[in-house]
């Protein structure tokens, strides 16, 4: 075996296409199948073995006692059964249909699986796969008789009927004169009675012996049970089994190999890692693949907040020659920090900082911004507020205003990099709190919200003929804008979910966006991820739903002014759990804590009432192993509800709250 049959590359994938070729990746990893594999071979599916005992723990994985049911836990046998159920050709047999596969093996339906039993109880013999296409599983075979071997081919699964030979014979008793003749099993034994007048004895004994009629009487102290007819393989070496579930010799592999051993061990540890993508994204679905880690954010030893040096600032700067958006991206070459806080006089809620550059864009040179009321976006200046911050979409600049709108400051400046409230206790003493949320690679300000370039996601598309997913892997090329209208919310307050797809954003409002994996009733406008399918599907005041292929990045809130006013960025991989699960909480499942601190035992969600109390001063907050995500004032009368992402094994600690539940994800458990 030539080691050229087995190329080796550095990025086994389909070219444009977002699956893993396994063919590609075994040959990837052949040699290190080979040279670490345990010893004693191993088994292709559907081979058998007999055992005295029955199998448990590890030594029971991938094995099925006769008769089981085989799940998607196994999904090559299933994906096996499905194939040659498809291209088998049908015969009946008494009362059961069947379809005889190119590998000979009889597959029928589920409908038949009652005259399988029965033919099962009354033969002691069911020869039968019983495929279930709807539950993608099927049923094994079952056998009770003794198993006959044989080396015809023609008659495997065929069956010997329980019997034995017949055994004839007669004889004549007719004559006087002597005896007549005996044949078959018959014969004359010793004379007995008189003598007749020739000197013979006038009778004798009729004896009887079975073997006289067929010689296998007598040979043996069994008898022949019913039997079916199998080939018996015998295995004559190691073997390696790839992807096509073809054997290759094993040793004869190493003897091509034996020289370049240790390289392809380390060529093959490197193909693994640059697999690992291929793989994900053969497993996983609906999730942010890779985001820019654009903003670095701590607050200092003062309490001051510090955008750190290598943050990545996006900076609309205006229009280009054929009208299109532009974005500056500024990277820090130090930490800029907030110290102008002498005109804060009390305590600042949902503070949205931005960074202010010179003209030209080249100096970041100091910190502003207003609270999230007073941020807002859209082609007509606003007038709402004193002091107010507006993304002028129409051409593409962040401007400030002072006097209500009456005049407008224009200089380059950066989208807020968070969400960040400020805590005054006295003129000399104001601090931040470690910010509700960071727009790393999405975020918002007034009435539009972004997300950043070089962000690769994962839209689901469906399942492939063998049910592995089928995702379409975009990558964003620049900054996505989408500024939210009238005619789109009815100016009317939502929470909501962003999406991604095709360089394109959008948004749903989370009203019509079904926590379920299975087809939920319609209402108005429905959306719902449909986890068997791979899908998010919509039904625009219709009952036919139909699918998309979109990826959620974001959740927020807006108010009737279609204003954001709260923003919660997905991270890398967040919406994905293990195999084709959704980020969603399980309602049925909340966990109410009472006592503080708490120790999160599950990855999910938690709401939480946080109550400032006016009569005493006191402010209520909500911490996240020590990290302050939400703070109410005990000067302002505020009650608000937070839904908030926590991790297994997150600490949380609260003060003058109302609530505090836990809706462990599904499928986080």
């Amino acid at each position: 075996m030539a080691n050229s049959n087995y190329a080796w590359t550095d990025n086994p994938t389909v070219s444009g296409v977002s699956q893993c070729d396994t063919d590609v990746l075994n040959d990837c990893l052949m040699h290190l199948k080979y040279n670490h594999r345990t010893s004693g071979g191993g088994f292709s599916l559907f081979d058998t073995k007999i055992t005295d005992h029955v199998l448990s723990g590890d030594e029971a994985l991938g094995w099925v006692i006769q008769g089981g049911v085989v799940t998607m836990t196994y999904p090559d046998a299933v994906n096996v059964i499905k194939e040659e159920y498809s291209n088998g050709v049908e015969y009946t047999e008494g009362e059961i249909t069947y379809r005889l596969s190119p590998s000979g093996r009889r597959i029928t339906d589920i409908s038949q699986y009652t005259n399988v039993d029965k033919l099962f109880e009354t033969k002691g013999y069911a020869p039968y796969y019983v495929y279930d296409e709807v539950n993608q599983q099927f049923y094994l075979p079952k056998n009770k008789m003794f198993t006959q071997l044989t080396a015809d081919t023609t008659k495997v699964n065929s069956t010997v009927e329980a019997g034995l030979p017949n055994i004839t014979g007669r004889f004549d008793r007719s004559n006087r004169n002597g005896y007549g003749p005996a044949e078959g099993a018959f014969f004359h034994g010793d004379s007995v009675g008189g003598f007749c007048r020739d000197g013979s004895r006038d009778s004798s004994y009729v004896e009887f012996d079975a073997s006289r009629s067929s010689s296998i009487y007598g040979n043996s102290d069994t008898v022949q049970p019913a039997a079916v007819l199998q080939l018996l393989y015998y295995k004559v070496g190691e073997v390696v089994i790839n992807s096509d579930l073809a054997l290759i010799d094993a040793q004869e592999m190493i003897e091509d190999a034996f020289q370049e051993v240790d390289t392809k061990i380390n060529d093959g540890l490197n193909s693994l890692a640059n697999a690992s993508d291929a793989l994900r994204q053969t497993q996983v679905t609906n999730c942010i693949l890779e985001a820019p880690n654009n903003i670095k954010i701590d607050i200092n030893e003062n309490g001051y907040l510090v955008l750190k040096s290598g943050s990545t600032l996006i900076i609309p700067a205006g229009l280009d020659d054929e009208g299109n958006k532009k974005f500056e991206h500024k990277t820090l070459e130090s930490d800029v920090v907030f110290t102008n806080t002498d005109a804060i006089t009390g305590n600042l809620k949902d503070f949205m900082p931005i960074v202010w550059y010179s003209n030209d864009a080249s100096t970041a040179h100091s910190i502003g911004g207003v609270c999230v009321s007073q941020m807002f976006a859209g082609e007509t200046a606003p007038t709402n507020a004193q002091d107010m911050y507006w993304y002028d979409t129409a051409n593409n600049l962040i401007k400030f205003s002072n006097d209500t709108g009456a005049s407008w400051e224009f200089a380059m400046a950066s989208f807020p990099i968070c969400q960040v409230d400020v805590i005054f206790e006295s003129a000399s003493v104001k601090y931040f709190n470690y910010p509700k949320a960071i727009f790393s690679h999405c975020g918002f300000i007034g009435s539009a919200y972004w997300l950043d370039k070089e962000v690769k996601y994962l839209a689901p598309n469906g399942k492939s003929e063998t049910g592995t997913l089928n995702n379409i892997e975009g990558i964003t090329q620049d900054v996505q804008i989408h500024i939210i209208t009238d005619e789109e919310s009815n100016n009317t307050a939502s929470k909501c979910m962003a999406w991604v797809s095709s360089n394109s954003i959008s948004w749903w409002g989370n009203a019509s966006v079904k926590p379920y994996y299975t087809k939920p009733s319609v209402t108005g406008y429905t959306r719902y991820f449909d986890s068997n399918e791979n899908y998010w599907k919509k039904a625009d005041l219709s009952t036919t739903f139909t699918n998309t292929n979109l990826c959620p990045f974001a959740t927020f809130n807006i108010n009737t002014q279609n204003q954001i006013l709260s923003m919660q960025p997905y991270e890398i991989m967040q919406v994905a759990i293990g195999n084709n699960s959704v980020f969603w909480p399980d309602y049925t499942a909340g966990i109410t804590i009472s006592a503080f601190p708490y120790t999160a035992e599950y990855d999910g969600w938690l709401t939480a009432s946080v109550i400032g109390d006016q009569g005493t001063g006191q402010n209520g907050y909500l911490q996240i192993n020590g990290n302050t995500v939400v703070h109410s004032y005990g000067l302002d009368y505020t009650t608000s509800q937070w839904v908030i992402p926590v991790s297994r094994g997150d600490v949380i600690t609260a003060h003058q709250v109302g609530s505090v539940t836990i809706f462990p994800c599904k499928g986080g458990r």
